[in-house]
């Protein structure tokens, strides 16, 4: 393209020349004289130079407008290429962000799972049972006041007594352990309506084991736990102390020590 213009650049000097020559013809050559078939012969090959030329940038201007809408092209082409890439990398952009969204509530989901998890086992810590005790229609606290509960023996010098444990707590008692002693040691301690055997010592008695069943809260149970117990107190002891003491799994002991006076039958006495 760049021989093509300086061949134009040529003819247009050339041709230049020419036209200089045929108007200052007279004064440069006042001697020379042209016929008209000269004149008519340098005027058709100035003519056919200027067809040419005009030809000839005709066909540089179409090449050029070809070139350009080439070159157009490729540039349209090369932008509707970033433009698809660019939509793809949006499209992946955009599905990536989906699954960020889609893991997030998924991430917010187990979260808020284990925090009610956490919760829930934070609650369940906390929660602890609690016993109060009554020894038949006296309650723990009226127990704690008096120094003595009197109390009639038998003619044989038993005493029954009921123990009702009532678990105030918010959570169930578990394997709960009750252990009865008595001072003087003279004084047997024994489950009502049973016998004690050799191998039991007399002033000591536990509930625990099949025996004794978990305790629910009294809000769910509705029930205390009963323990029937007697004391078999000799006749020369009037003063009786029992010690009261239950635990469980879950319960540090709960203690209590409960002094009786004890009043025997005199002989004789309806």
């Amino acid at each position: 393209m760049r021989l093509f213009l300086w061949v134009v650049a040529f003819f247009l000097s050339v041709l230049l020349i020419g036209v200089l020559y045929l108007l200052f013809r007279s004064k440069l050559l006042p001697n020379v004289a042209f016929s008209n078939e000269t004149f008519n012969i340098i005027s058709l090959a100035v003519n056919v130079a200027l067809f040419v030329i005009t030809m000839f940038t005709l066909f540089v201007a179409m090449a050029a407008y070809y070139s350009a809408e080439q070159s157009g092209k490729q540039q349209q082409a090369a932008l509707d290429a970033s433009r698809a890439a660019l939509e793809k990398v949006v499209g992946t952009a955009s599905r990536q962000q989906e699954l960020l969204d889609e893991n997030l509530k998924v991430a917010k989901a187990q979260l808020e799972v284990v925090r009610e998890q956490r919760e829930d086992e934070r609650k369940r810590l906390s929660r602890k049972p609690r016993i109060e005790v009554m020894l038949g229609e006296v309650t723990e606290a009226k127990i704690l006041e008096m120094k003595e509960i009197p109390v009639m023996a038998r003619d044989d010098g038993s005493v029954p007594m009921m123990f009702a444990v009532k678990n105030v707590g918010d959570a169930t008692l578990l394997q709960p352990f009750l252990f009865l002693v008595t001072e003087p040691k003279t004084v047997v301690v024994k489950e009502a309506g049973r016998p004690k055997t050799g191998s039991d010592v007399p002033n000591a008695l536990q509930f625990a084991g099949l025996s004794v069943m978990d305790m629910p809260p009294f809000e769910i149970s509705q029930t205390p736990s009963a323990f029937n117990v007697e004391i078999v107190v000799p006749k020369d002891v009037t003063t009786v102390t029992l010690h009261f003491k239950m635990w469980g799994t879950n319960l540090t002991v709960h203690a209590l020590d409960i002094r009786f006076r004890v009043q025997h039958k005199t002989p004789g006495a309806g």
